[in-house]
């Protein structure tokens, strides 16, 4: 029995030196694996971009400086529309603003001529009028 047991510990030991030894070959291949992807994606950035990273190409600072002056272009563009329609709309506004005052002006001066059976009275109605009764005059003698 104790034999079996010593053998038990035995075989015990060699699992966990044969398990050691795998954990360690695990790691040491991934080390491996993550120095070899290094070494790939350097020897890409030198095959593809001349040896430098790609934001650190002149190809890739041109191309972003022409996209944020498109941004800027744009962006500009848009403000001045904007800034037109507004002139335009202000423009609208004062001259329907001038429009109520001379329709403003127009009333009230139909008011200041306006009588009560609802008819205007203007200075040529006024010149044409016969009057229904004549005043007497003095000066002249009647015939």
């Amino acid at each position: 029995l104790e034999k079996e047991k010593m053998d038990a510990q035995m075989e015990k030991a060699k699992v966990i030196s044969e398990l050691e030894k795998h954990r360690l070959m695990y790691n040491k291949a991934e080390e491996e694996k993550q120095y070899f992807m290094k070494q790939i994606e350097k020897l890409e950035n030198l095959l593809v971009h001349g040896g430098s990273k790609v934001n650190e190409t002149e190809e890739f600072k041109k191309a972003m400086e022409e996209e944020r002056e498109k941004i800027l272009t744009a962006t500009e563009q848009e403000y001045r529309d904007k800034l037109a329609k507004l002139e335009e709309e202000k423009k609208r506004l004062e001259l329907e603003k001038e429009e109520m005052a001379r329709q403003k002006d127009y009333f009230s001066k139909l008011r200041v001529d306006f009588k009560p059976d609802g008819h205007q009275e203007t200075e040529e109605m006024k010149e044409k009028a016969i009057p229904l009764f004549k005043k007497p005059s003095l000066l002249k003698p009647n015939l």
